[in-house]
């Protein structure tokens, strides 16, 4: 029988790098894989700054008030700005997004589904909306809410989303996106929680004023909440970067943010460490027609890969058969598609791993 655990690497990164810091208070930061760089909104002064890999800094956007929560999707970073959402084209810094929410009192946290909407949580009213990306058209999705709705994630292998809240003992909630119906999914005792995400091996963090941490649950949530993280002040809004196995922390009242790499590996019987299975980034990037994924599977087993365009429909399946241990290259072909952003996933026994790809003509 063979477990899975997760070894957390003593090192952590802290921004900023460089000498100027352009953070200020900082609240949500998000990894543009595209552009090989992370974004971080300042809620104090509305801007959005950009940091490469090297830690300088510069201004991606300024000028929009308040900005809380941010995510991208579609090629484009999209923002909770008190009573509107914008939105932003990554490689233009275009405005292409400025919707006012009628009513709105604070809008918070984004996230998004896999059909081309957005999830908003509007903290003060205690209301979650959903806009139509395409249209920008908005619904409230979810109304009422007992507790101020903070952290909100797109749960994508469970097709929901979940959310956390600010307040004591705070229940995670699941919310249905066929009925937009609230059901409580664990209870905790969890205080003033903030940020909501996920690695890509099935864990959830969750970050909480009130201890200034950051707790960790399984992927059934039925184990007690693990201490994860901790700060002098708290962690605020968390997201994940997929391609360096990091998980993003802004600090708030340090006008700074941390990067905690996480690395997993399978442990057998005899405690003897064996690699994961690996999915690379496909070479080149961007391509024109054809490019080239390369994955290993470190034993033998069922072998999936897939690809998927911008809204979650599959492509073409690349890989679906047994494979012996090894390091394979497949070559993929894009003949005939338009250009545009599309994924690539594998699935080896219990892992899966999904990366983007730019097909560019």
């Amino acid at each position: 029988m063979k477990s899975i655990i997760i070894i957390i690497s003593c090192l952590l990164v802290s921004f900023p790098a460089s000498s100027q810091n352009l953070l200020n208070n900082p609240e949500s930061a998000v990894y543009d894989s595209l552009h090989f760089r992370y974004l971080v909104s300042n809620w104090a002064d509305g801007s959005i700054v950009q940091i490469d890999n090297n830690g300088n800094q510069s201004y991606f956007v300024t000028g929009h008030g308040s900005i809380n929560g941010i995510y991208i999707t579609q090629n484009k970073v999209f923002a909770g700005c008190s009573t509107k959402v914008k939105g932003f084209d990554l490689d233009t810094k275009e405005l292409i997004m400025d919707l006012a929410i009628l009513g709105a009192i604070n809008l918070n946290d984004v996230t998004a589904d896999n059909a081309g909407n957005l999830y908003v949580t509007d903290f003060n009213k205690r209301e979650i909306i959903k806009i139509n990306i395409e249209n920008q058209t908005y619904s409230t999705f979810v109304t009422s809410l007992t507790l101020q709705p903070n952290g909100i994630l797109f749960d994508d292998p469970n097709d929901r989303l979940l959310l956390c809240s600010f307040g004591y003992n705070i229940p995670i909630l699941k919310i249905s996106l066929e009925d937009s119906s609230v059901s409580v999914l664990a209870n905790t005792t969890l205080a003033q929680c903030d940020g909501f995400t996920k690695d890509d091996f099935g864990n959830y963090y969750i970050s909480s004023w009130a201890t200034k941490s950051i707790y960790r649950f399984n992927s059934s949530f039925d184990n007690p909440p693990e201490l994860f993280y901790t700060n002098s002040q708290a962690p605020v809004d968390l997201s994940y970067n997929s391609v360096d196995e990091i998980l993003i922390a802004p600090i708030m009242f340090l006008n700074t943010m941390v990067l905690i790499p996480i690395s997993p590996v399978s442990v057998d019987d005899n405690n003897e460490l064996q690699e994961k299975p690996e999915l690379n980034q496909n070479y080149p990037n961007p391509f024109n027609p054809k490019t080239t994924i390369n994955y290993t599977a470190p034993q033998q087993g069922f072998v999936s890969l897939k690809v998927f365009n911008v809204l979650g429909k599959e492509i073409l399946t690349l890989v679906n058969e047994e494979k012996p241990a090894g390091s394979y290259n497949t070559e993929w072909n894009a003949k005939g598609l338009p250009s545009g952003i599309y994924f690539y996933k594998i699935q080896a026994g219990n892992f899966t791993e999904t990366k983007k790809m730019v097909l560019m003509k």
